[in-house]
């Protein structure tokens, strides 16, 4: 972290890289190192609670000391002065993270059967909704010719989705294939359903 455009004196202003997360009702304590010495500090600061909602910088003993600090390099702060504040402070956003979005699909498996040579089985169906909050768009893919849905993208729902089978030029035999449900934003994407078409003579 390197400041930039510093004036000659006044306050200086580092952004890091990604910013960090911080909790509610969490004791957190911001320092830097400063290896040319010299600082700016009010004494007795820190005697007294003092607020800038929804942030608390806490009186000197009430969670540990406050106003601390290290000579050293290397190693976390823990000496005071006579509960001085040495103006490390933070610059703080309130934003709060956007809800993230959840699949939900009303089956796993689907089953298909039909005779060779004869009609198509009947079309069957699952649901694709949103569960949790956010946005949700979701698209839907799978791999052999004989299986098909529709449709095959969709957002919160709740989506009906229909799956068909064609039977038509297939030998006797049990075909498979899978169905994926994706959202790159979905906590628990993606999610599958197994189709099975199973062709009897």
């Amino acid at each position: 972290m390197t400041f930039t455009n510093e004036s000659a004196s006044g306050w200086q202003q580092a952004t890091l890289s990604t910013p960090v997360a911080i909790s509610a009702n969490t004791t957190y304590i911001a320092s830097y190192w400063e290896p040319n010495g010299h600082w700016s500090l009010d004494s007795a600061y820190f005697t007294i609670a003092h607020d800038n909602p929804p942030l608390h910088a806490l009186a000197d003993g009430t969670d540990g000391p406050n106003g601390v600090y290290n000579y050293q390099a290397i190693g976390f702060p823990v000496s005071t002065y006579q509960q001085s504040n040495y103006w490390v402070d933070v610059v703080f956003s309130s934003a709060s993270t956007p809800p993230t979005p959840a699949l939900s699909v009303s089956a796993s498996a689907l089953s298909f059967s039909a005779v060779t040579g004869g009609s198509n089985p009947s079309n069957q169906s699952f649901m694709v909704s949103n569960s949790s909050g956010g946005t949700l768009s979701w698209t839907g893919t799978k791999t052999q010719n004989w299986l098909s849905f529709s449709p095959t993208s969709g957002g919160n729902g709740p989506t009906t989705v229909t799956v068909s089978a064609n039977s038509q030029g297939l030998a006797a035999g049990t075909y498979s294939d899978t169905i994926t449900i994706s959202d790159p934003n979905a906590m628990n994407s993606p999610q599958t359903v197994t189709v099975t078409l199973s062709l009897s003579p």
